[in-house]
């Protein structure tokens, strides 16, 4: 397929543009002389402090205790930053691996435009209505100017499923393991997006359905997974080097408390904590807002220095009889004191475990005064992933306080966010009347997208936006593809057998 040069060249030269605007947005809302600071993010020491450390004292560590080797997260986001480091300082580095998001993101627009056209088969008109919406209408962009993993994990995904869709096509082995590459990087940088393994392994299945060649099937799937494999083995192996236990994913996924982890060590200060992550199970019983840094969440009021007000930040519906909020109060008074720096370590001890015994107390009473909430719960939890605090405060600053044209553009996000979601639930009822003009594509992103809501309305306590990243990517192909059907040509389905 020849694609024209100019249009591509044009959207490439106005997302420079765009994000030059951006970025110095970020710079006049900051009085700190040193400027680089302002484009790391909050998890810069759990990130890519280690990485620091691995090159200053040659052990893969957090800055509070280099000499202690970090598993707390999946270490994808130290590529390409490792190598940058390796070359020059910090600051450098941290410059250049901000500029590889920005021009790995270029090229996952390219992508989208050639799985619109090549896989979905969409217009031109239509492959250039998506490539300028994710370049310019994303509200992913933000992630673009700052150390955050999601920006190379959107890439990855779009860059991925490229590749995948486009093996299967014409049986390619290279770019299989291509796309093997890009899911497993895009796993490494956000772990939970290792649901998305399900339904690919779906779709390197299906051929199986009409060929019955097993041996192809069986040499797909071992194509796919090698990066995967090779690189979860050198984690493991690497863990097991380091601390003599079994770790596939990172050590921090436990609940466990008990006195004997209560020592110095223990992270009385986090927000992150035993006792804050059992605190989340309470607040997902109702489906609450898990982020303690958004507006009026439940987990802010509890997490908050400010006296603020419960009408603000829990429904009426979880208060009854036995469950008041005189029990909300009460878990606010023991957290506000487990996180008392100026105590000595006995006294902190004794309020982390008064906290503890309090939220299993309230916990017990609140399941045993309410019984299942499952569908409040379960609804909450998709209101939060896919609708809560979208623009998150960005571009610039709070809607109420940003300028006239900031405003606009934040508006456009908006519309760019939830048309193709809209677009998406109207095509689901159009192919439950008509399956048979499915393609490939679109059931792979159904999929895609069912797993992702399912897994975070069900199985998982925290929901925000940023997990959604990849669902909106999949509706907005979803949607290009039912214009497509609509407005022109009925694609029939490919064969990727």
């Amino acid at each position: 397929m020849a694609l024209k040069k100019t249009p591509i060249s044009i959207i490439i030269l106005l997302k420079v543009i765009v994000i030059g605007i951006l970025a110095a947005s970020v710079y006049t809302q900051t009085d700190d002389t040193s400027i680089i600071d302002e484009f790391k993010s909050n998890d810069y020491s759990e990130l890519l402090a280690p990485v620091d450390n691995l090159i200053e004292h040659g052990t893969y560590a957090k800055s509070s205790d280099i000499h202690h080797p970090y598993v707390g997260r999946l270490p994808g986001y130290m590529f390409p930053y490792v190598i940058f480091r390796a070359f020059f300082s910090q600051k450098s580095a941290v410059f250049l691996l901000l500029l590889f998001q920005f021009l790995l993101a270029l090229s996952s627009g390219y992508a989208l435009y050639l799985l619109l056209r090549e896989s979905v088969k969409a217009s031109i008109p239509l492959s250039y209505l998506g490539i300028i919406i994710y370049t310019f209408f994303n509200y992913s962009i933000a992630w673009e100017l700052r150390t955050y993993p999601e920006s190379i994990a959107l890439s990855c995904f779009i860059i991925g499923t490229f590749y995948l869709l486009k093996s299967l096509t014409n049986q390619n082995k290279k770019l299989l393991l291509l796309s093997g590459f890009f899911f497993a990087w895009m796993f490494f940088l956000r772990g939970f997006l290792l649901l998305y393994f399900l339904p690919i392994s779906v779709i390197l299945f299906m051929p199986l359905l009409r060929s019955k060649n097993l041996k192809l099937i069986s040499i797909r799937f071992l194509l796919f997974f090698i990066p995967i494999l090779v690189m979860e083995t050198s984690w493991i192996s690497r863990n097991y080097y380091n601390t003599g236990e079994f770790i596939p994913l990172q050590d921090n996924l436990s609940y466990s408390f008990s006195e004997e982890s209560l020592t110095e060590e223990y992270p009385f200060n986090s927000p992150y904590k035993p006792t804050v992550l059992i605190l989340r199970e309470l607040i997902a019983e109702w489906g609450g807002d898990n982020v303690h840094f958004y507006p009026n969440s439940e987990m802010g009021y509890f997490l908050s220095n400010d006296n603020l007000k419960i009408e603000n930040h829990f429904p009426d519906y979880i208060f009854n009889d036995s469950f008041t909020s005189k029990d909300i109060l009460e878990i606010n008074e023991r957290c506000k004191a487990s996180f008392k720096s100026n105590l000595s370590l006995t006294e902190r001890i004794k309020h982390e475990t008064q906290l503890w015994e309090t939220i299993s107390e309230k916990s017990n009473l609140f399941k045993t005064s309410h019984g299942s909430m499952l569908f409040i719960s379960s609804f909450n939890k998709f209101k939060n992933l896919v609708f809560r605090n979208v623009t998150s405060d960005w571009p610039g600053k709070s809607f109420s306080e940003s300028s006239l044209i900031y405003k606009i553009y934040k508006l456009l996000i908006l519309s760019c966010y939830f048309t193709p979601l809209l677009l998406s639930v109207i095509s689901l009822i159009f192919f439950l009347f008509k399956p048979k003009r499915l393609n490939t594509v679109t059931i792979f992103l159904f999929m895609c997208l069912s797993i992702l809501c399912l897994t975070f309305m069900f199985l998982i306590n925290v929901s925000e936006f940023k997990y959604f990243m990849t669902g909106w990517v999949s509706s907005l192909i979803i949607s290009i593809s039912f214009l497509q059907i609509t407005l022109g040509k009925v694609q029939l389905p490919e064969d990727i057998s």
